[in-house]
């Protein structure tokens, strides 16, 4: 199989056939169940090392992130979600190192999520929320109050459950836009930001 494929399987957008799994674990020499795990562990570890990458850029710690990069090659990461946060935290480091202008980190933002076209989708996945939110410091008051209001919708759907690694990126989501309510005068949203970051 491609290697594109061998991925589609280990992030669980393709399922693998049961035959093709016993290939693998007989080809390794392993039982299935354990070869279940590893893949299991290896995407657990995988998320753990690109949250660490992303909250040590979000927390200017431009150190630890470059150490913490080093140890990430893009080639190999696995999970598509994974992979666009690191894009995402990559693109940020950039800009706090000074390699790209504030005009180029901007421009990758708003390419990387479809912006403004992000704004008419009926649902967001956690990145793209994060990227908006960034966006928030760099567009007009109006925009600034469509890109709020999307995050708001986002945020107040009861349907979302936030678990494992989702929880620190969703923090700083909460972070950011109880921070920009605050900027806006908004004092009711900044404690109802606040309620449903400490809830």
């Amino acid at each position: 199989i491609s290697n594109r494929q061998y991925q589609r399987y280990i992030n669980g957008s393709s399922a693998m056939p049961f035959h093709l799994l016993d290939d693998f674990a007989e080809r390794l020499n392993i039982k299935k169940d354990f070869l279940l795990l590893e893949f299991d562990s290896y995407g657990q570890k995988e998320s753990h090392n690109i949250v660490d990458f992303l909250n040590a850029v979000n927390n200017d710690d431009i150190e630890r992130a470059k150490k913490i990069s080093k140890d990430i090659d893009p080639k190999f990461i696995l999970d598509s979600t994974n992979l666009k946060f690191y894009k995402f935290a990559k693109y940020t480091l950039d800009y706090k190192e000074k390699k790209i202008s504030q005009h180029s980190y901007f421009t990758q933002l708003i390419k990387f999520i479809d912006y403004p076209n992000i704004l008419n989708k009926s649902a967001l996945t956690m990145v793209e929320t994060q990227v908006l939110s960034k966006l928030l410091d760099y567009v007009s008051d109006t925009e600034q109050n469509r890109i709020f209001n999307k995050i708001k919708s986002f945020i107040d759907n009861p349907s979302l459950v936030w678990t494992g690694s989702q929880i620190i990126t969703y923090n700083m989501l909460m972070f950011r836009i109880a921070k920009y309510s605050g900027m806006k005068k908004d004092y009711g949203n900044v404690i109802h930001f606040c309620k449903i970051a400490i809830t």
